[in-house]
């Protein structure tokens, strides 16, 4: 492994010699990958992955590989890092790579805009508790408490 982000044969095997730079091809989500055998097992593994275990050290527990100049291609070490989840997605936010999902647009979201406008007029005309509306509603009472005092689902009017 290099730190320019190539893959190099060490041994030598038929059909292939050693010393020959193994040529990445691109996964689904853009990140070039190699396929090796090594001990008679056929193994496949992206190439920043690789990259960084050799320079940077062996990946900490609930860390992921992130490519700091957001060039999924770009596999050289001073542009690989490891960062928790969160840091990735905010990163991916920040450079306009993805979009935060809000609302419906979110797949875990249980509640529709409509719904959660439905919540507030009911609550704001009294006499029904948060508890009530969560058993209606399918969600705790704990979050329909914070969509009536707008700390969730706040950009619905």
């Amino acid at each position: 492994v290099s730190s320019l982000g190539r893959i190099r044969r060490d041994k030598q095997s038929a059909g292939a010699r050693a010393g020959r730079i193994l040529r990445p091809h691109l996964d689904g989500d853009g990140y070039h990958m190699v396929h090796f055998r090594y001990s008679g097992r056929h193994f496949i593994a992206r190439v920043h992955r690789l990259v960084a275990e050799a320079f940077i050290g062996p990946c900490p527990r609930w860390k992921q590989c992130n490519h700091k100049n957001c060039i999924k291609t770009d596999n050289r070490h001073e542009n690989l890092e490891w960062i928790t989840t969160q840091e990735n997605t905010a990163h991916a936010v920040a450079n306009g790579l993805m979009r935060p999902r809000r609302g419906e647009q979110n797949p875990l979201a249980k509640l529709t805009a409509a719904r959660v406008i439905k919540i507030r007029e009911r609550y704001a005309a009294g006499g029904i508790s948060c508890a009530k509306l969560g058993k209606e509603s399918g969600v705790c009472d704990e979050q329909i408490r914070r969509i009536v005092h707008r700390l969730r689902w706040a950009h619905v009017a």
